[in-house]
């Protein structure tokens, strides 16, 4: 009985470790409704998921040419929809002197300011 308690035990162990405790799942919630305000911390690659936007809408801003800065698209999963720009911080691994830049290495930059509008409706 002792064992088969013990596996109990275990096994509620790793399913709330997979699943992030529960004021982590209420964050997540609140920060995917209080978007973009909750964003500042999160890689673009999470912000593009909670947007449902593809990596081929991402619109690279470098500035100077070469030292990527920061991205911009359009977030689809808000209400209204949003002209989405997102600030990190520049290290010598964003340089790229053709200006081109992998997609692992673009979402996973940490994000440090949020700037957003709504997009006119045609």
């Amino acid at each position: 009985m002792r064992a088969f308690s013990s596996l109990v035990l275990l096994l509620f162990v790793a399913a709330s470790a997979a699943c992030g405790s529960r004021q982590e799942q209420e964050l997540r919630a609140e920060r995917k409704n209080d978007a973009p305000a909750s964003w500042t911390g999160l890689t673009v690659g999470e912000v593009l998921a909670q947007c449902g936007t593809p990596e081929s809408e991402l619109r690279m801003h470098d500035e100077p040419p070469g030292k990527l800065r920061s991205v911009e698209f359009d977030c689809h999963q808000s209400e209204p929809a949003r002209r989405v720009i997102l600030e990190f911080a520049y290290h010598t691994g964003l340089f790229s002197e053709e200006r081109a830049w992998g997609s692992e290495l673009v979402k996973a930059q940490r994000v440090i300011r949020v700037l957003e509008s709504t997009l006119a409706m045609p």
